[in-house]
């Protein structure tokens, strides 16, 4: 806060000074020479935007041979120190409430405050390290494209592990199996062509079939006994079990098979 009071306080005497300055002097840079014999040695410390910059620099021969920079953005993103102190990012994202895990924007508005000067993007994980997903954004017009031609990087995010996905698809036909096959089990809908030879057994077929749908599920609900209690990549699932006792969910559940609203993203607690 001082310190922009006595930047804005100087800020139109600077100007003053280079108006005059240019009455006299109009070289847009400072003229120097290099002896390729001698070895130089430099660096600057001082205040951007974003916070302290330093710059350190060597030239040997005529040529740079060393150029190091800590940005502001560097010390902004920092981890833990050898103090245990946090970065200001970290820092400043401690005790943050986010509503909505699968849109994280409160994360996203405050690492954007600080206007990071490094090629980043926002990654949620669980405290076991857990990747609950990335955010980026990469607009085309960054390259040149037109405005009225905006496009954006979109990345398909899955809620659940492979293993997950891959049982509740087997599953799902297995119980349709099921169903299909213990209907006609009870009611025979489709009767083969009467014969003398007895070698048409279609009933014990679509019974050994339904022995085996059935056993395929009950493989498939002890693997994903297994994901759920072992599996780190299926912990969501975990985490979330408390939707399942929250009507809410229940309700816009129903309403996305009923094609009358949006996929309720389940609200993973970590």
């Amino acid at each position: 806060m001082l310190e922009a009071k006595l930047v804005a306080d100087h800020g139109l005497t600077a100007f003053n000074s280079l108006v005059e300055n240019l009455k006299t002097d109009q070289e847009t840079c400072a003229k120097y020479v290099i002896d390729n014999g001698k070895e130089y040695k430099g660096n600057f410390q001082g205040n951007a935007p974003r916070g302290a910059l330093s710059h350190w620099c060597r030239i040997k021969g005529g040529v740079i041979t060393n150029w190091q920079a800590v940005v502001p953005s560097t010390w902004n993103a920092s981890p833990k120190d050898a103090a245990n102190v946090r970065g200001s990012y970290e820092e400043c994202l401690i005790g943050l409430k986010i509503a909505d895990l699968t849109k994280p924007l409160e994360i996203i508005r405050k690492i954007h405050s600080y206007d990071p000067c490094i090629a980043c993007a926002v990654h949620v994980m669980d405290a076991r390290g857990t990747q609950l997903g990335e955010y980026k954004n990469q607009p085309e017009f960054v390259k040149g494209a037109a405005m009225s031609e905006h496009k954006f990087d979109r990345k398909c995010e899955y809620e659940f592990s492979i293993g997950l996905r891959a049982t509740h698809w087997i599953r799902f036909f297995a119980i349709t199996f099921l169903v299909v096959s213990g209907y006609y089990i009870s009611y025979v809908f489709v009767s083969p062509e009467v014969t003398t030879q007895p070698v048409l057994f279609m009933n014990a077929k679509w019974r050994a079939a339904h022995q085996i749908a059935g056993f395929v599920l009950i493989a498939c609900f002890i693997f994903k006994l297994y994901l759920f209690i072992f599996d780190k990549y299926s912990r969501k699932e975990v985490v979330s079990i408390v939707d399942f006792f929250n009507p809410k969910v229940w309700i816009a559940q129903i309403k996305y098979y009923l094609f009358l609203g949006p996929h309720p993203h389940l609200k993973r607690r970590l």
